[in-house]
């Protein structure tokens, strides 16, 4: 689930979205000590958006890669079925 408030997080760097990333974690991990589900649940909310956001990025890239590695261009895909 996307948070609300959170704004484009694909006009961030990678390097802003995974230092925002590990700062919402740090948050979320002090709002468990103190008990607030509340603020918790926000939080988790912001983390998952972030998340999301890196996952897709990653995936991005490794199709990026992928597609220009020429040494894989010739091999056989055994899980394919005809």
């Amino acid at each position: 689930m996307e948070h609300p408030l959170l704004g484009k997080l694909s006009t961030l760097s990678n390097e802003e979205v995974q230092a925002k990333h590990t700062e919402l974690t740090t948050k979320l991990n002090q709002a468990y000590r103190m008990g607030n589900p509340e603020v918790i649940r926000q939080l988790q909310m912001m983390l998952e958006s972030y998340q999301s956001e890196l996952n897709v990025r990653h995936r991005k890239m490794l199709d990026e890669l992928a597609g220009k590695d020429e040494k894989w261009k010739d091999l056989i895909d055994i899980g394919k079925k005809r």
